[in-house]
């Protein structure tokens, strides 16, 4: 039987066996054993083994009443689901308001007209919203399971903003919507664990595992009353420290649009209010020895006999006890906390910035420190009173910008800091940073000597460069200055994280190079998603009518279709670095001066020599 080829539109992913017929692909090449088959009557080039693929190959199977629901919605929210649930080869739930439930093998359909009304939109696909799916999870997860999601759902841990921070509220009432059906009970069991401010899965089984959970379950108020023990605005609360992530060794307090940070005894009732920290006397109590000897033990003081001294570690480590800060404090020793300095901006990126986060609190954990999150527009207040009350033992800075206000408040409170970026002046200050200039050279010496002279860059968004941030000026400035000195006509073009914008920019800058033959991608990942786009829609093939390269890039590229030839930003040393820096001057060896990183061009086939005729679409 002859074998056709399928036309391109038919190999970026799933296509159903009706539609490729009306493209006029043959029998023998929809039966070709090389096609993947997830449900009858549905043919994919390359494997579905993600949760998501599985559903965009099952939705063109579907009905249009019918939508993703339960654990599936979940998991194509980005929410938190166990590995069972998450894989290739879980069953998919899906949902109908009437009669004529879908019946394919791995699926699972649901009749609940009521939730009709609660469907939105991701990426194509019609999913039930993240509080229902989260109720009609409640056969699917263990109580664990069920607390671990509602974390998520009332935080900030979905890819996508419609699922961020929904009040507890809607969750109840999604538990009530479902009263006198089964499961209801553990479910409003669950409520009564969720706690917002928990910012990982491994966060929320911390807490459950150190008594939380039961101290939780007694303040359970009846369905209906009022909040009365729920945490106030921080404006309210007077700027008491609103996050508290147990998640690994470490642990992690933020501070979110703070008016003013209370004292360290103010703060340390706070928590103790709300979560039941074990304290010295406890310690004790555990160990059958005094309040003095265990200081003594904790702070190597005085000799302890090696069996006192073994009773007490078991105590502490069952307990979970921390010394409190603020009596390090009073007593002049260190506090064992730094503050990360990490301005909240609204054109940020923010995975990107919680990469960054999390490599400064890794680093910190080896070092056996907690990290006070700084996440305020206000770069200097929020040091300023931290530094102060001596809550903290240093700083790291991220979010750097070339006049920056916190260099001349570190040198007046002469605080021990690490600045992840290079603000003007810094000579007498520990930096680290990516050499941006460097690798807009090696950008630019790669594509020119791939034969190209018509090069486009697409960048950050505007408001970077209105804020003067430190390291677009670099890499802007010393591109130009790369591609004059090579020959190299060249635009760059800024671009927010929407998509149309992003395209907006490619189509911009295809207009002003009309002989345009690569590309510099110098942006955020979902911007670098929709340009890739943007250019599968024109038609063109990377590397054959476009070299593509990724520089600086905080994502991975290889995952990109085709991969990406990149210079990487190297997140992880970056931080790090900056750490080791803070931690050089807590311990006084001020180090001083810029540590910059050099950049490496990692190829993966995506630029190659220049077409003949030059790009066209």
């Amino acid at each position: 039987m002859q074998m056709s080829p399928l036309p391109p539109e038919l190999q970026q992913g799933p296509f159903s066996v009706r539609r490729a017929r009306l493209a006029g692909v043959g029998a023998g090449t929809l039966a070709a054993k090389r096609l993947e088959r997830p449900f009858r009557g549905v043919r994919s080039v390359s494997p579905l083994d993600t949760l998501r693929g599985r559903a965009e190959a099952l939705a063109l199977l579907l009905p249009d009443s019918a939508w993703f629901s339960h654990t599936t919605a979940l998991g194509l929210w980005g929410l938190p689901l166990p590995g069972r649930l998450s894989t290739a080869t879980a069953d998919l739930h899906v949902g109908v308001a009437a009669s004529g439930r879908p019946r394919h093998p791995g699926v699972v359909a649901h009749r609940m007209p009521g939730d009709a009304a609660h469907v939105a939109g991701i990426g194509g696909l019609a999913v039930l919203d993240p509080v229902r799916a989260w109720a009609r999870s409640v056969d699917l997860l263990s109580l664990d399971e069920l607390v671990v999601v509602g974390d998520a759902v009332a935080g900030r841990w979905s890819p996508d903003p419609r699922a961020h921070e929904i009040p507890v509220s809607l969750l109840e009432e999604a538990e009530e919507a479902l009263a006198g059906r089964r499961g209801v009970a553990r479910l409003r069991e669950s409520l009564a664990l969720i706690r917002p401010g928990v910012w990982s899965p491994r966060g929320t089984r911390a807490v459950r595992r150190r008594g939380v959970a039961r101290h939780l379950r007694q303040r359970r108020r009846p369905v209906g009353a009022p909040r009365s023990g729920a945490p106030r605005p921080l404006a309210e609360a007077g700027g008491v420290m609103s996050t508290y992530f147990v998640g690994l060794r470490h642990k992690v307090l933020a501070v979110v649009g703070t008016t003013c940070v209370e004292s360290p005894s103010q703060s340390s009732k706070r928590l103790d209010s709300e979560v039941p920290m074990a304290t010295i006397h406890d310690v004790a109590d555990a160990a059958g020895v005094s309040i003095s000897t265990v200081s003594y033990a904790l702070s190597g003081k005085r000799s302890i006999a090696s069996s006192t001294r073994q009773r007490i570690t078991e105590a502490v480590d069952r307990l979970g006890y921390r010394p409190n800060a603020g009596a390090r404090m009073l007593a002049g020793s260190r506090t064992n906390i730094i503050a990360l300095s990490a301005p909240s901006r609204p054109d940020a990126h923010q995975p990107t910035q919680m990469r960054f986060v999390t490599a400064v609190v890794e680093a910190a954990r080896l070092r056996d420190y907690d990290v006070l999150l700084l996440a305020t527009d206000d770069e200097v207040s929020g040091i300023r009173r931290v530094a102060t009350s001596r809550l903290v033992d240093g700083v790291v800075a991220m979010g750097v910008t070339t006049v920056d206000e916190r260099v001349d408040l570190v040198r007046e409170l002469d605080l021990p800091v690490g600045f992840i970026g290079i603000p003007r002046d810094a000579a007498d200050l520990a930096c680290v940073d990516l050499d941006f200039e460097g690798a807009a050279r090696q950008s630019a010496e790669a594509l020119a000597a791939a034969g190209h002279r018509v090069v486009g860059v697409i960048g950050h968004p505007g408001s970077f460069l209105e804020r003067d941030t430190g390291f677009i000026r670099r890499f802007d400035d010393a591109w130009t200055a790369a591609a004059a000195d090579l020959g190299l006509e060249t635009r760059i073009v800024p671009a927010d994280l929407r998509r149309a914008s992003a395209q907006r920019a490619f189509d911009e800058l295809r207009e002003a190079l009309p002989s345009m033959s690569a590309l510099v991608l110098h942006c955020s990942e979902p911007t670098a998603e929709a340009v890739l786009q943007r250019i599968r829609q024109l038609g063109l093939e990377i590397p054959r009518d476009l070299s593509v390269l990724a520089a600086c890039a905080s994502y991975p590229t290889d995952e990109f279709e085709p991969p990406l030839d990149t210079i990487p930003l190297p997140i992880d040393e970056m931080c790090a670095r900056a750490v080791d820096a803070a931690f050089a001057a807590i311990d006084g060896e001020r180090a001083q001066g810029v540590d910059y990183i050099a950049p490496v061009l990692i190829s993966r086939g995506s630029i190659a020599a220049p077409a003949t005729p030059p790009m066209t679409a």
